[in-house]
């Protein structure tokens, strides 16, 4: 069976101090399944992958444009909105970011999993990235990556799913795509955390509603290249409501080029 979904997002205004942006957004998806469902990098969407495991496997494919004209009325010379990593050109049209993404889930009949999603735009050039420490090898082919993993059901218990690659970040609260989030611009604390990690991660669902995470990551930011020493952590998400959920995540290691254990950080 086969769905189909379409959106668009128009004028959202958002006032900060002497600055006001108008934002006239357009974005468009599609997917194809038994289910429908688009692409997100909303925070620990592994961990709620492992609650939701399926007999048969599912396909999932589409894309989205999320264009913008934001007006400042203050007129910066430089065009830019006060070190914004996403949607931060102002007094311009411009592709914040376009999409395409075709993923498979796992199940107990096809336990290999996969995501693959291509991206480019404005926003693209900076997420992902440390103000202070050096860019990854790569990163110009790799910051055109979002989601894209391989992912695998073992049959252990109620089913331990295994993610390796480049995922959605377990740290955090909005996504890195506007159509995913409550307010078209995100917030500076969204900027200043992960939308993805690269590394491998297992989840297991203990419940219905309890689902625990245990990952290892090449760092705070999947594109920086602070030192070769990786992070590591874990999630616990508690399922309150059909909408809402509880999570707590901890991440532990280096983000500096002194790997000395006195130096690590813990979060």
């Amino acid at each position: 069976m086969r769905r189909f979904c379409t959106g668009i997002k128009l004028l959202i205004i958002a006032p900060f101090r002497n600055t006001t942006l108008v934002a006239l957004i357009l974005y468009c998806c599609c997917t194809a399944s038994g289910e429908t469902q688009t692409l997100s990098t909303e925070p620990g969407a592994s961990c709620d992958r492992a609650t939701a495991q399926t007999q048969d496997p599912q396909w999932f494919y589409g894309g989205f444009v999320d264009a913008a004209y934001l007006l400042d009325f203050n007129h910066p010379s430089n065009d830019l909105f006060r070190s914004r990593g996403t949607a931060y050109k102002v007094d311009e049209p411009i592709v914040n970011i376009a999409a395409a993404y075709l993923r498979k889930t796992t199940s107990e009949s096809s336990r290999w999993g996969f995501e693959l999603t291509t991206q480019a735009g404005q926003d693209t050039r900076i997420f992902g990235f440390s103000a202070t420490a050096p860019n990854l090898p790569g990163f110009r082919g790799l910051r055109h990556l979002g989601p894209t993993d391989v992912s695998f059901l073992a049959p252990v218990g109620k089913g331990l799913t295994v993610q390796a690659g480049i995922f959605s970040s377990l740290i955090g609260y909005d996504s890195l795509y506007a159509k995913d989030n409550f307010n078209y611009t995100r917030p500076w604390g969204a900027d200043l955390t992960p939308y993805l990690m690269m590394g491998v991660n297992a989840s297991y669902p203990f419940t219905q509603k309890l689902t625990g995470a245990v990952f290892v990551v090449n760092g705070y930011f999947h594109l920086a290249d602070a030192n070769s020493v990786p992070s590591s952590g874990g999630q616990l998400a508690y399922k309150l409501t059909g909408r809402t959920t509880l999570k707590e995540t901890a991440l532990y290691g280096p983000a500096q080029s002194d790997t000395s254990l006195e130096f690590w950080r813990f979060l």
